[in-house]
């Protein structure tokens, strides 16, 4: 389910994504090809993160994961 949508305001920020919730253990992918630039837990309230350069120019963030099954420069 969508717990912040795109626009809102959340902890005093505005939202330029959406928060999603899933299950302990959900498989996450990618909404589109692309290479891992970030993977790792070196962000504050992101726990273990992704991010993915997309050839679009577009950047897609995956936070609070419980593990990652990718490293930086990884092509996914």
């Amino acid at each position: 389910p969508v717990l912040v949508s795109y626009g809102q305001q959340h902890a005093g920020i505005n939202q330029t994504g959406l928060t999603l919730a899933a299950a302990l253990g959900t498989h996450v992918l990618a909404t589109a090809d692309g290479q891992v630039v970030f993977a790792d837990e070196g962000l504050r309230h992101y726990g273990r993160m992704v991010l993915i350069q997309h050839a679009d120019g577009y950047l897609s963030a995956y936070g609070n994961n419980s593990r990652l099954f990718v490293k930086k420069g990884q092509r996914v």
